[in-house]
């Protein structure tokens, strides 16, 4: 349950207004689209695991990826903030 609050925690800052409609230099953008490609990988297969009952640690190494996929995303997304600050 701490890695799935966890990963809501982390879409709920994307979606915050601090970084959601910034502008990003193409490498950037790549980098946000590949995650975000990886992370909906992560939600099929955890879509798929519900319905076949994928025993529970799989499903946790599901989810922990997820966060770090996430966590990976906010990062790219606060360190190019932070940049394009300066």
């Amino acid at each position: 349950r701490q890695v799935v609050a966890e990963s809501q925690r982390l879409e709920k800052m994307l979606r915050s207004d601090d970084l959601e409609g910034r502008v990003m230099s193409g490498t950037t953008a790549g980098a946000a689209v590949q995650l975000e490609d990886r992370i909906g990988i992560i939600d099929a297969q955890l879509a798929r695991a519900g319905a076949q009952r994928y025993p529970s640690r799989e499903v946790l190494g599901l989810w922990r990826e997820r966060v770090q996929l996430l966590d990976a995303l906010v990062s790219l997304q606060t360190t190019r903030t932070a940049y394009m600050g300066l």
